[in-house]
C-alpha cells in the first residue's frame, strides 16, 4: 500500500513509476488504496498532476475501521475491539490524523508493506502493536 505522499514521488520520478507500472502489469506487485488516498489524490490543485497520480493502477479497498466524518459509507468495515484500539491509538486524540491511522491500520490487515514518507506515521505504527512493515520510498525504489 502507498501512503499519499508516495503518489506524488512516483510522478516526480518517471523511471521507478515506469518499472512499478511494470510489476503492476506483469501481476508481482498489487497495489491496495482506500478511499483514503484517492480522495486527498483527488483534491490536488494542478490538473496534470492529479490525473497523473489517479493513473496509477490500484485496487480499491474498504478501510479496516470507521471514523466519523473521515470514513465513507461503503467503503469502510466496522472495526473489532483492537482495530478500534489501534485507530485510536494512531489518531492520538487529534482527528486530523484519522486518514493516516485508516490508512496504517487497513495495511496492517491487508498488504505486506505500508511505503510512506511521513515520520510521525511510521513512527507511530513502529510503536503500535499493528507488526506492519513500514518502509519508504527508497524501499519501493530497491524492491523494483
Amino acid at each position: 500500500m502507498l501512503d499519499t505522499n508516495i503518489f506524488d514521488a512516483l510522478v516526480a520520478d518517471p523511471s521507478t513509476l515506469a518499472k512499478l507500472l511494470a510489476a503492476v502489469a506483469e501481476g508481482r506487485m498489487t497495489i491496495l488504496s482506500t478511499h483514503i488516498q484517492r480522495d486527498q489524490l483527488g483534491r490536488i490543485p494542478d490538473d496534470e498532476k492529479r490525473a497523473k497520480v489517479l493513473a496509477i493502477p490500484t485496487e480499491q479497498i474498504a478501510t479496516s475501521g470507521a471514523v466519523w466524518d473521515v470514513s465513507r459509507w461503503g467503503e469502510a468495515t466496522w472495526g473489532d475491539t483492537a482495530t478500534n484500539q489501534a485507530l485510536d491509538q494512531l489518531i492520538g486524540g487529534n482527528v486530523r490524523h484519522a486518514p493516516d491511522a485508516l490508512i496504517g491500520v487497513t495495511a496492517a490487515h491487508h498488504v505486506d508493506l505500508l511505503v510512506t514518507e511521513d515520520a510521525r506515521l511510521t513512527s507511530r505504527l513502529g510503536r503500535s502493536a499493528l507488526g506492519l512493515k513500514v518502509g519508504g520510498y527508497q524501499e519501493l525504489v530497491a524492491l523494483l
